[in-house]
């Protein structure tokens, strides 16, 4: 029993060991796949981020370029130069001009004086472009982005709105429509003369962001959300019931890598993974991104937020692979086990056996009455009882191993190793010899004796066997 038990536990520590190893592959492969998975959602992220900015970098900054555009019109120049009904009536039909062949986000065009008032104002409204009477032009000397557009310095320079909703008679309008005003202030002969401004939708680019990706927000630079992950959300700078809806009260720690000065970011957190890349309309000065002459006023963040649930989900199909890979293989190692212990368990069973087997035979042989000489079919003796010893006087130690043709006189060794040759062929239960032929034996002190002897063959389970029970016929 002890030497079962160990055996046993021998096999129980190679089935663990194997588990461990078999576990720790597949640990180290599924950590592998884990992290590809992730770093291809990422790259996705990345550049579903990019891609976004990039747009939105392209359609600003061709708005600006038509801008300038605009501002060098002779339509214009002709106006402040000669300020008459005809010369206003030229200057509102080139606006009417460029709104019809723009694309429908362009919403408005506007000359609007150093008083503040509307000189000429031109609307898109759904695709309808007209010249706004002058009984409905309005003061704009309350709004932000003329103060601000007032202080540009120089013809070149361009200023450039936060993105808010239009404002129409004080007014929010109905349905929401978000704008982002570009602005410039117009000079001549080096004396400012008023400011021409352009309102541009930017639905389009917020719709776009969906196209690109559901899970894609902008966010201004105080935190605001122009498109977030709820309506509710947006807007929040423009509504007092939603003031405090900013991103920074939702994730005060992504915000803080913003805070930071990181222009990209990824990090996967508890709430999910989170991407950003800012946008700043420094660099929406056309193909010369270098040019100082746009006054930056506001930064736009792209975000892209994966929840942690979501990206648990992604990875269920991984896990559940390698916990069927892992509870398989433990299943297949611990069936060959089994199967390896019952084997060594039938075995051990046969060789214990066999060697009680050999022991009962050895028995035997040893207290037969006769002298007992057990060979190999080559002839080489591999035991002997005490009577051989008797009968022949060599020590058994002197037998074993040699040839049986030793016990046989020098005279008939060959003939006897013919004679044992052919036997071996035929194998059967019989006396050695016949009735009128005397058998002599050699002793080790030379003499010769007649004997009796007898053959069995025995199947020994590896080779045959050949057992010579032998008499000494002197005594008979």
């Amino acid at each position: 029993m002890p030497h079962q038990r160990n055996i046993l536990g021998t096999y129980l520590l190679v089935w663990l060991g194997l588990c461990l190893f078999v576990g720790s592959i597949l640990f180290l492969l599924y950590s592998s796949d884990y992290e590809t998975e992730l770093g291809t959602i990422s790259l996705a992220e990345k550049n579903n981020v990019k891609q976004a900015r990039d747009n939105i970098e392209s359609d600003l900054s061709g708005v600006i370029s038509n801008l300038r555009y605009l501002a060098s019109q002779s339509s214009l120049g002709a106006f402040l130069d000669y300020p008459t009904e005809q010369s206003l009536q030229r200057l509102g039909q080139e606006l009417v001009s460029e709104l019809r062949v723009r694309d429908g986000n362009y919403l408005q065009l506007r000359f609007i004086g150093l008083n503040g008032w509307e000189v000429v104002r031109v609307n898109n409204y759904h695709g309808q472009v007209g010249i706004v009477p002058n009984n409905e032009l309005q003061n704009k000397s309350d709004r932000y982005y003329y103060k601000e557009s007032l202080e540009l310095k120089t013809p070149n320079d361009i200023y450039i709105s936060p993105i808010d909703l239009n404002v129409e008679q004080g007014n929010i309008v109905v349905p929401h429509q978000p704008v982002i005003r570009f602005a410039m202030k117009i000079f001549r002969n080096n004396v400012p003369r008023g400011i021409l401004v352009l309102n541009y939708d930017v639905k389009t680019i917020l719709d776009s962001l969906v196209k690109i990706d559901k899970k894609l927000w902008l966010v201004n630079k105080n935190g605001y959300w122009l498109a977030g992950p709820d309506d509710e959300l947006e807007w929040g700078f423009m509504f007092p019931d939603r003031n405090n809806t900013r991103f920074q009260d939702k994730y005060p720690d992504v915000w803080q890598q913003i805070v930071d000065d990181k222009a990209e970011y990824q990090e996967l957190r508890e709430q999910g993974l989170f991407t950003y890349a800012s946008l700043s309309l420094d660099t929406l000065a056309g193909v010369n991104r270098a040019d100082e002459s746009v006054k930056d006023m506001q930064v736009l963040y792209m975000f892209s937020n994966i929840s942690k649930a979501r990206i648990d989900e992604v990875f269920a199909e991984i896990k559940v692979r390698y916990s069927i890979l892992l509870i398989s293989s433990i299943l297949l190692i611990s069936i060959s086990i089994y199967f390896l212990y019952r084997s060594s368990r039938i075995t051990e069973k046969s060789v214990d056996v066999a060697r009680r087997n050999k022991l009962k035979f050895e028995q035997v042989v040893e207290y037969a009455p006769d002298a007992m000489v057990v060979c190999q079919p080559d002839g080489r003796i591999i035991l002997v009882n005490k009577q051989s010893e008797r009968l022949f006087g060599y020590s058994r130690n002197e037998l074993i191993g040699k040839q049986v043709e030793i016990l046989v006189p020098e005279q008939k060794r060959d003939q006897h190793f013919d004679h044992v040759k052919s036997y071996v062929e035929v194998p059967t239960i019989r006396p050695m010899g016949s009735r009128d032929y005397e058998i002599k034996a050699l002793g080790k002190d030379g003499s010769e004796f007649p004997v009796s002897i007898s053959l069995s063959p025995i199947d020994s389970g590896e080779d045959m066997l050949i057992v010579c029970a032998i008499r000494d016929m002197r005594l008979e």
